[in-house]
This record gives C-alpha cells, structure tokens and sequence, in this order.
C-alpha cells in the first residue's frame, strides 16, 4: 500500500465546498457542540437532582468515548470528521476549561513555547484531539485537576471516618459525604475516565526523561497512574469476586459505585466493569503500540468489537431490561464505525480531490460515520431523557398518591370528628345527669343514714330514760321501806 504523509491532513485544503473557509460548517458544530452539552448536561442535573439512575449517560459516555477515539489510528479521516469527531471529544472527555497556563505554571513551563520544552505530539492525529504533547499531565488537562480533587476530597472524608468514627451518627454532612464521596467518587471517575488516564500514561512513556523537571514530574504521574489503574483493575475483580461476603463494605456503601446497576445474579454479568477497564486498556495499547501497523491496527479493533458482542449478548451484565437493550445497540454502533475504517485505509483514499466530480467514497463515509455517531448521541440521548421524564413523572404520581390519601385520611377524621362530637357532648350531658342524680342519691342515703343514726341515738336514750326512771322508782320504795321500818 502507497504511504501518504501526512494521513490526517491530507487533503484538508483541496477538498470541496463543505470545508471551504468561509466557517460555515465551524460555526455548525459549535452550535451543535452547545446543544449537544445542554442536552446531556441538562439531562444529567436532573437525574441527579431527582435522584433517578445514571446508568443510560454512563453508557451513552462509555461508547462514544470508544468512537471518538478511532480518528487517532493510523487512517486517513475526512476533515469534517475530525470536526465533529474533535468537538464530541471535548464533551466526552470533560473537558470544560483550558487549564494549561496553570499546569504550565506547576511544570514550570512557558505556555507561549512550549514546542520547544516538551516532545511533540506521537503522530500528527494525535494533535488534533488534544493529545498536543506526550507529558500526561498536559494531556490529561480537566482530568488531571479533577483526579488530584477527588484523591483529597476521599482522603479527608476516610481520615474524618477514622478519627470520628461516632461523629457519622451525629452529623448528617460527615455521614452523607462518608456514603457519597468515600471510595465510591473515586471509583466512578476512574471508571468513566479509564481510557484517557491510561492513554495518557502509555504517551508519556515514550518520553520518560529526568532532563527538566516537567518530564520528571510527569514521569513519575504517568508510572505512579499506571500503577494505580492495574491495582485499582485488580481490586474491582476481587472486590466484585467477594462482594457477597463482604457484609462490612456492602453496609458502609464503600467501592459500591463498581456494582452499581449491574446484575448480582451471574459472576459473569456482574464482572462487566472489569473487562469494561481490560477492554480499554486493550484500545490503548492498540493505539499507542501499533501506529506503525494501521491494518492491525483496524483488525484488532473488528476482533475486540465481535468479542463484546458476544459477550453482552450472552452475559446482558445489567439488572435493568432497557440498559441491556440499550448497551447492545452502543456495541452495534461501535462495530459499525469500526468498519468504516475499511474505507479510511490508503487503498480507498484518493491521491487528488477534484470539486468537480463531488465527495469521494472517503469523504461519503467520513458523513456516513459522522452521522451514525450523532444518531447514536441522539438516540441515547431521546431515551435518557424519556426514562428521565417516565421516572420523575412516576415520583410526581406517587407523591400525589400519598397526599391525596393523606388529605383524604384528614378528611375523614374531620368527618368522624363531627360526627362523633354531638354523640359526645349528649353522652357528657347523660354523665352529668348520672353523676347528679347519683350525687342526689349518695345525699338522700347520707341523710337517711344520719336519720337512723339519729333514731337509734334516740332510741338509746329513751332506753337509759326508762332504766332510770325505773331505778328512780325503785330506790324511792325502798326509801319508804326504811321509812317505815324506823318508825315501826
């Protein structure tokens, strides 16, 4: 096959009237680059505001961080291609801020020439798409900044659990980062952001020098990061391996982010996200390793592509039937660009462009691959946002629900209440009486007894009345008696 140099520039100034410079199809994408970071981003605040499932985005991002890597084989690609392609990787990649002056500043770097202080970028394509250098912290940009956060943030909130282990129950802000931040933000970056720390690092490999103190620093990151990613991929497969046993972790919520929407139930479904990170590793290796080779390289692809789909196929790693379903149709659409890349190679690339004759067969493929990326986009995108709207609409319903039922519980009570307060008062009313008339009956009795009482005084006077009368009566006779006697 006949070389041609440079492969992703070629062609870039002769090609027809979609690239002319009159920045119609610029100010396109950057219109479209806006929309497409509402829509997503947007989608993304609710969810997390309404607190539903992030699986759909996480997947969204996790294939097309794959497409958008396949401009960096060594294949021609279109220009217009390379636009779309270079704005979904700043989307897709996190890059949301320059922050080069201020990693400029730390390498002690002059950002205004820095061709000359740092090794050039692996291949020409590379450029195009922010790999401008091969020092990982340059590279990296966002994520490098994110990555040192989330490392502190996670440090702070384990040594806070270590040191105040009772201050979780007292304080909801410690317990609420202890669940969220501990372990589980870490996890979920590394995840999501495997492929660019990974493919940053094998970059910086190739210029590992101790000759400025940017290369030595970056050296150092990219060797310690290397190390991180292989015992992070090692820990998630005994972690996943033993999560069962591990009631501890599981009940803390600790590393709970590598589980998290997957399906228990299969070994070989739930160890997804470890071949998620072996795959990517596999990429970038491919990638960095095989520039020299971009038939292999575009083999390598077809095979990896057949294996993930036979896999998911086999092994549906998710608990939810939409995610599963939804994560095929990415594998399609990642299997149908890789075979664009057919087309990409020099046997199909033509040596001259000619106005005249219209696109070529590489540049109708380059917008057959751009448009099968934005369907993909779109697609993922209606669907997230339609299970965004099905679940915040059945929240909505359910919260009605309960307080249709609770207004109509007081409802009821304010019925039974007037209802049962007329009875009340006329029972309150009959109790009056009773205790009245009963209080009437205990004073009758009263008095009654205080009569007998009385009587009975009575009776015992006039008793002790008679006996005196009678011993009156009786020592008077004997009075007389001896009365008599004497005068006898």
């Amino acid at each position: 096959m006949r070389r041609l140099m440079p492969r992703q520039m070629k062609g870039k100034n002769t090609s027809n009237q979609f690239y002319k410079e009159d920045g119609t199809l610029q100010s396109l994408v950057t219109k479209l680059q806006t929309a497409i970071t509402t829509a997503v981003f947007g989608s993304t605040l609710v969810n997390i505001a309404f607190s539903t499932s992030l699986q759909t985005l996480w997947g969204m991002i996790n294939a097309l961080q794959i497409v958008i890597l396949l401009p960096l084989a060594n294949l021609y690609f279109p220009p217009s291609t390379q636009l779309i392609f270079d704005m979904l990787t700043h989307i897709f990649n996190f890059e949301f801020y320059d922050l080069t002056p201020y990693l400029c500043m730390m390498l002690r770097l002059d950002p205004n020439n820095l061709e000359e202080q740092i090794a050039g970028p692996l291949q020409p394509q590379f450029s195009n798409f922010g790999y401008d250098s091969l020092n990982a912290i340059l590279n990296l940009n966002n994520a490098f900044a994110t990555f040192i956060v989330i490392i502190f943030l996670d440090l702070v909130v384990v040594t806070l659990s270590y040191f105040l282990p009772q201050a979780q129950n007292r304080f909801k802000l410690i317990n609420l980062l202890d669940k969220t931040v501990r372990h589980n933000m870490l996890a979920r970056f590394t995840l999501q952001c495997f492929i660019q720390l990974i493919l940053c690092s094998l970059l910086n490999f190739y210029e590992i020098k101790s000759t400025t103190f940017a290369n030595s620093i970056s050296g150092i990151f990219s060797t310690a990061l290397i190390s991180y990613l292989v015992i992070f991929m090692v820990h998630t497969y005994k972690f996943v391996k033993n999560y069962e046993s591990d009631k501890e972790r599981l009940n803390q919520g600790l590393w709970i982010s590598l589980i998290e929407g997957l399906n228990p139930k299969n070994m070989s479904k739930i160890h997804f996200n470890t071949y998620y990170m072996g795959r990517r590793a596999y990429l970038a290796v491919i990638l960095v390793c095989f520039q020299d080779s971009p038939i292999a390289q575009m083999w390598l692809f077809f095979i990896q592509n057949f294996l993930t789909l036979v896999y998911i196929i086999k092994y549906p790693p998710f608990d939810s039937q939409i995610s599963n379903k939804l994560e095929l149709f990415n594998e399609g659409c990642i299997t149908l660009a890789t075979y664009h890349l057919i087309i990409f190679t020099d046997a199909y690339v033509p040596e001259t462009f000619n106005e005249d004759e219209g696109m070529s067969s590489t540049e109708l493929m380059g917008w057959s691959l751009t448009l099968l990326v934005l369907g993909q986009l779109a697609v993922n995108t209606l669907v997230m946002l339609a299970l965004s709207v099905i679940a915040n609409f059945r929240k909505a319903r359910a919260f009605i629900k309960r307080r249709m039922n609770k207004d109509r519980v007081i409802k009821i009570q304010s019925n039974q209440k007037q209802v049962i307060l007329p009875q009340s008062n006329e029972k309150i009313k009959n109790m009056n009486r009773i205790v009245k008339l009963g209080q009437k009956q205990a004073v009758k009795q009263k008095i009654q007894q205080e009569k007998e009482g009385i009587e009975k005084k009575k009776a015992q006077l006039v008793g002790i009345l008679q006996q005196f009368q009678t011993t009156s009566s009786t020592v008077a006779m004997k009075v007389e008696l001896n009365q008599s006697d004497i005068i006898v």
